[in-house]
């Protein structure tokens, strides 16, 4: 709620200040810099762009770790712990090297269609199980 509220006052102020609105944080950054270039302002987009950085990357590690983590874990509770099953995890999502498939456009869409293959067996279950069962 916190930041549905931040991000809806400073797309409104941004209305005041530059006389349309910005939804896009990093354009109003770059509005930002681009009114007024001085070592206060930049100093300030600096700290707000570390901020989302953060924001993003943390975000991303737990909310994809976690679940991965945790059905690990399930997988042989015996030896292992979410906390483990979070560094395996991370060693594996390494290993695939998710860089190397947003290197070209051909590359992207033949994963696509790889991934395709998996959810639409899935994808039958949930409704075989949800319209049948």
């Amino acid at each position: 709620m916190i930041v549905s509220l931040v991000g809806n006052l400073v797309g409104s102020s941004s209305q005041k200040g530059f006389g349309t609105l910005v939804w896009n944080p990093l354009t109003y950054l770059d509005m930002l810099q681009t009114s007024s270039y001085t070592s206060g302002n930049r100093a300030g987009c600096f700290f707000i762009a570390a901020c989302f950085s953060y924001s993003a990357i943390f975000s991303s590690i737990f909310e994809n770790s976690l679940p991965a983590g945790n059905d690990i874990a399930a997988l042989f509770p015996k030896y292992l712990t979410i906390r483990k099953g979070l560094f395996i995890c991370a060693v594996i999502s390494f290993a695939i090297n998710p860089w190397y498939l947003l290197g070209s456009a051909s590359i992207f869409i033949s994963f696509l269609a790889s991934y395709q293959i998996f959810l639409s067996s899935i994808t039958g279950v949930l409704l075989c199980h949800y319209y049948i069962v």
